[in-house]
């Protein structure tokens, strides 16, 4: 633990030039790998590995070619059945059949777009008239008129893309876009290709606002997630460089001119920020090292992954203004020149800085115990670049500062007094009020402390658990609009489905094949199940050989129909018990695209044997997801009676389960976290000291704050989230720092005081209380901007970490003090005890707290 910072700081004090070289070199590097990194909000990136999402990802291995993807356009307005609300529904219109062009798909009612408008726009047609020339009673009388002679099924459909009962009058509609998958290449390239129908619409300067909505979009965000990120960023450094101003200012002095300090605040802010910048560029570079195109360690990046350069800024400077406090301190007292300081910088701050990198790693690397893959994928990435920090940290800064220090010392204009740490700064006062309460009554402050803890207890085990891909949109972005709208106006919209994948060796027997005719019958009048002229919205084997047979047309068509009926076809679709399930199959699927996207004869890569989908089209928003599931997995009755398996699955239900998952995780990751934490302490303590006790010490403020944030949470109505779900860590992570600087400059101090334990106290607060209370504000400051941003899981990151940070400053200032002094008394007893002399019953105190923690 002390070899390794000693290592990294002399060979930076004696080669510096060559020191900052290597980092170049590395920084080069892997900086050159950053490009490759790709977002994805894909949901199931944030589920724990499960059934349903198995069967979803094997659901777009075997069927994503042959399927449609369905595009939401949103229109809203004072009321959109009007001539304005026809004006933009029909540029909506001519906008997807020019920008789609081949790849729309044919869909409800033979149609690739539905619009809410269909009946007053087909009558249009039909009447010849002019979009432009009709007026609002018109376009009212021709919707209502034109229902008539609309088959039941299409109605119920049309009908349902209206907010409201009134065909006549509604706030919102919307048009229904489906595109054939198989003209894209991905999802990316789907989502792509609606974007640019997007910007078209745009440009048409429609009388309504018309919003979009669809899962490419949410899956693949656009640019604007990541200038959100990076505007966010700049923001946090901006105000960290304030608050390093205050921090690392020189005074003028003998030496130093005003503008010679104010170079000399410059200098060590740079080295600061830009040792932060190289630590970020090198962790982007592991994380695409370690991610699918190469290693094969992590996932593609996800929104909560996108946290962790605004973390390591914080957590960056931090670790900085530690190691500028101790070699300025080191300095100014005179103990050597600017070499010999700075390589004695890893056996002082560099153990604590390493075991404060140490023990934030861990709690971070816990994570990997989280069911969510972008969960364990942060705390890879956060673990990875804490180390990354403490390197560059060790070795960047350490470098520079000593080439700028040599060359002033040999001008004989090296500062000491004017950039000496003073112990009667505002911070340093800050961090020692709790000096005298700590000394007079510790076990009162303990005692309040524990009985707010407890009630924190009590509200954390009232949170609420909320998820979904959607909150990682920007507030403002048209696709978070759409989904509000969808949410609130059309029980979530026309967009969801829930898929049935169906597999097991007996898939392609006439059994299985009719038992999808019983889901279909399973599904009537179901809650949550969209109804067209009384019958579910499914697809199935049976539902679309029956379709087959009634629109076959040409040659190709009839006689692949033929081919089918011969193997045992039926008109319903079902299939005759002695009839050949393959070979109706293979006829159909060539010649009935729809066919293909139900029946898949053959595995594909990463599957086995054959599989059939049944799609229904569901809204759980209305009724819930659990309700949609139970209704769903009801159904599936007669398929596990035919002897296969049948599991249903949607992005609606995987995020369900992700919610639950991460409900379950919060204790656990907690425990866990704090557990890891607390052994590697103790371990570390018992072999440098004997005194394994102060390891459960240093732990057990930490503790509390976590506890007490998950209180605060719950007072301020914050649910806990993926990104939320990091706390646990962070605050393990940045409030065993502090405690770790204070902790070990406890020891050093009581040892220097021979025992005094109030002396050692106030020395340690004041040694360390500048750079804690400076660490504490970058911290809270760097976080604090996040609640300016437009996305929500970070704007309650941001507020969260407020939170965590004013507490874990409270634990310092207060708690652990108070601990210190029950434990440096048992200590100084204990010597005297060793020494021939009985420790009196004042001098041990808090009796209790001893037997916890003693050595």
């Amino acid at each position: 633990m002390s070899r390794f910072p000693a290592l990294l700081t002399a060979a930076a004090a004696r080669r510096p030039r060559a020191v900052l070289a290597v980092i170049a070199v590395v920084t080069v590097v892997l900086a050159s790998f950053a490009p490759q990194s790709e977002l994805s909000n894909d949901s199931t990136a944030f589920s724990p590995r499960n059934t349903e999402v198995e069967a979803l990802e094997e659901l777009r291995d075997r069927f994503d070619d042959t399927s449609t993807a369905t595009l939401q356009m949103v229109v809203t307005g004072d009321d959109v059945v009007s001539a304005d609300g026809l004006v933009t529904t029909t540029a909506i219109v001519e906008a997807a059949e020019s920008s789609f062009g081949d790849s729309l798909a044919g869909a409800s009612g033979g149609r690739a777009i539905t619009t809410y408008l269909d009946p007053a726009i087909d009558r249009i047609e039909v009447d010849g008239l002019d979009v432009g020339s009709v007026d609002d009673a018109t376009v009212e009388e021709l919707q209502g008129a034109g229902f008539d002679g609309v088959p039941p099924a299409q109605a119920d459909l049309i009908r349902a893309l209206a907010a409201g009962d009134d065909p006549g009058a509604a706030a919102a509609g919307i048009v229904l876009i489906q595109l054939d998958r198989s003209a894209f290449a991905d999802d990316d390239a789907i989502a792509e290709a609606q974007r640019a129908f997007i910007d078209d619409v745009d440009a048409r300067d429609l009388p309504f606002d018309a919003a979009p909505f669809s899962n490419e979009l949410v899956r693949a965000p656009d640019d604007s997630f990541q200038q959100e990120v990076a505007r966010l960023f700049g923001l946090a450094a901006l105000v960290i460089l304030v608050v390093l101003a205050l921090v690392l200012r020189a005074r003028s002095g003998p030496v130093l001119s005003r503008v010679g300090a104010v170079r000399r605040s410059l200098a060590d802010m740079a080295l600061a920020i830009f040792g932060v910048i190289i630590a970020i560029a090198w962790n982007t570079g592991l994380g695409v090292l370690l991610g699918p195109s190469y290693l094969d360690l992590i996932g593609d990046p996800t929104p909560p992954t996108q946290i962790v350069p605004i973390l390591l800024l914080a957590l960056g400077v931090d670790y900085a203004i530690h190691t500028h406090g101790r070699y300025r301190e080191e300095l100014a007292h005179g103990r050597g020149d600017p070499t010999a300081v700075a390589g004695s910088l890893g056996r002082t701050v560099g153990v604590a800085l390493t075991l404060s990198m140490v023990t934030t790693g861990i709690g971070f690397l816990t994570n990997l115990v989280s069911p969510l893959p972008a969960i364990r994928d942060l705390g890879v990435l956060a673990a990875t670049g804490i180390f990354a920090v403490l390197i560059v940290d060790l070795t960047f800064l350490v470098a520079g500062r000593t080439l700028l220090d040599r060359r002033a010392a040999r001008r004989d204009r090296l500062a000491t007094l004017e950039i000496e740490p003073t112990e009667t700064s505002t911070l340093a006062r800050v961090a020692t009020v709790g000096l005298r309460p700590a000394v007079t009554a510790p076990v009162v402050v303990l005692g309040i402390a524990g009985a707010i803890t407890v009630g924190s207890v009590v509200a954390a085990t009232q949170l609420d658990t909320e998820f979904s891909p959607v909150d990682f949109l920007a507030d403002g972005d048209p696709s978070k609009d759409a989904f509000v709208a969808l949410d609130e106006l059309f029980s979530g919209g026309l967009g969801e489905t829930t898929e049935v994948l169906v597999t097991g060796d007996a898939v392609l027997t006439p059994a299985a094949h009719n038992a999808t005719a019983g889901v279909e019958a399973g599904l009537v009048g179901q809650a949550g199940i969209v109804s067209l002229d009384g019958r579910p919205d499914l697809a199935s084997p049976v539902t679309e050989l029956a379709a087959a047979q009634r629109v076959a047309e040409g040659v190709e068509q009839t006689t692949a129909v033929d081919a089918a009926v011969a193997a045992g076809l039926q008109p319903d679709g079902t299939i005759a018990e002695d009839g050949d399930v393959l070979t109706v199959y293979s006829e159909l699927a060539g010649a009935f695209p729809a066919v293909d996207a139900v029946v898949s004869p053959e595995p594909v890569a990463g599957t086995e044997g054959a599989a059939v989908r049944l799609t229904v089209r569901t809204q759980s928003e209305s009724v819930g997801v659990e309700t949609v599931r139970t209704a769903v997995d009801d159904s599936l009755a007669p398929l596990d009676a035919a002897g296969v398996t049948a599991v249903a699955t949607s992005d609606a239900i995987v995020n369900d389960l992700t919610i639950d998952a991460l409900s379950d995780s919060a204790v656990s990751g907690l425990v866990i976290t704090l557990a890891a934490v607390t052994v590697l302490l103790a371990a570390v303590y018992w072999f440098r000291s004997r005194q394994a006790g102060l390891g459960a010490l240093v732990v057990a403020p930490v503790g509390a704050v976590v506890l007490n944030t998950f209180g605060l949470m719950w007072v301020f109505g914050i649910p806990f989230d993926p990104i939320t779900a990091i706390v646990s860590a962070l605050v393990v992570g940045v409030g065993v720092d502090f405690c770790i600087h204070l902790g070990e400059r406890f020891i050093e101090d009581l040892d220097a005081a021979d025992g005094d334990v109030e002396i050692g106290l106030r020395q340690a607060l004041r040694h360390t209380g500048a750079a804690l209370a400076g660490s504490a504000t970058t911290t809270t400051l760097g976080f604090a901007v996040l609640i300016f941003g437009s996305i929500v899981p970070f704007q309650r990151l941001g507020l969260v970490t407020i939170f965590a940070m004013v507490l874990s400053l409270l634990a310092v200032v207060f708690v652990l003090p108070a601990m210190l002094v029950l434990y440096g008394r048992r200590r100084t007893a204990d010597r005297s005890d060793d020494d021939g002399e009985v420790g009196t019953e004042g001098e041990v105190g808090g009796g209790d707290l001893v037997g916890v923690v003693g050595d």
